[in-house]
């Protein structure tokens, strides 16, 4: 059964001349969900974020993240995209998995992202700034990128990778905090960071990845969240990264 999706303007933020308005999502009954967003042109924000860009950036703020050691501890900051450049510099790092009724929210990145655009990925990640709790990075990114708030907020683990992307070039070299939570109201997709959504079962999760794949860093997020996700949502507990 394909789930109904209501979708209203979010009028409590104020107009920007050029940016797709955000809407809110809310969900109806089980199953299937995709909420497809009309893609608009990128504006760029007037403060940093750990967002991206693909227009010209040159009088943006630059994006720092925080690199560190293979221990975690923080070495310095670094340019982002030169961070990611092959084969990438250890940076921190946040992955979230958020779950509404017992499904997980995937989102598909927005066409203007320059890592990984239109593909799906977990609820959302991202880079704490210098110094910001990882946890407080969570909470930032789901805001901005889906108008989301958590509940039951809850670091599960660390993992460290090193993956290549093959379609962009570049590299994902990361020490990440993984975050397991409950989505907390509705949804307000932002247009420049997600183009769509999806709440998925394991059989739903299973299905995307066939049909069309997972970024290059979702399985070593995915493991070392599952043992949780398993315990909070048994319906999960037989997942692994081939299902």
């Amino acid at each position: 059964m394909r789930q109904r999706v209501r979708r209203t303007t979010d009028t409590r933020a104020p107009s920007v001349p050029g940016r797709a308005p955000r809407h809110t999502w809310r969900f109806g009954t089980p199953g299937r969900v995709p909420g497809e967003y009309p893609r608009r042109a990128r504006v760029l924000r007037a403060q940093p974020t750990d967002g991206e860009v693909t227009s010209d950036v040159s009088q943006s703020p630059p994006i720092l993240v925080e690199t560190v050691d293979p221990d975690g501890t923080a070495t310095g900051e670094m340019e982002k995209l030169a961070a990611h450049a092959a084969p990438g510099t250890l940076h921190r790092a946040f992955s979230l998995f958020a779950f509404d009724g017992g499904r997980l929210l995937l989102q598909r990145r927005a066409a203007v992202k320059y890592h990984s655009p239109l593909v799906w990925t977990n609820t959302a990640c991202g880079h704490p700034f210098a110094g910001e709790a990882p946890a407080d990075a969570v909470r930032r990114r789901a805001s901005d990128e889906l108008g989301l708030a958590l509940a039951d907020l809850e670091e599960v683990g660390t993992v460290r990778y090193q993956v290549l992307d093959e379609r962009t070039g570049l590299a994902e070299h990361e020490f990440n905090h993984v975050f397991v939570a409950r989505t907390d109201g509705p949804l307000a997709l932002n247009p420049d960071e997600v183009d769509s959504v999806r709440l998925v079962d394991a059989d739903g999760l299973a299905a995307v990845r066939a049909e069309h794949g997972l970024t290059a860093w979702f399985d070593h997020v995915w493991d070392t969240a599952l043992p949780a996700v398993s315990s909070r949502f048994p319906s999960f507990a037989s997942v692994s990264r081939d299902h």
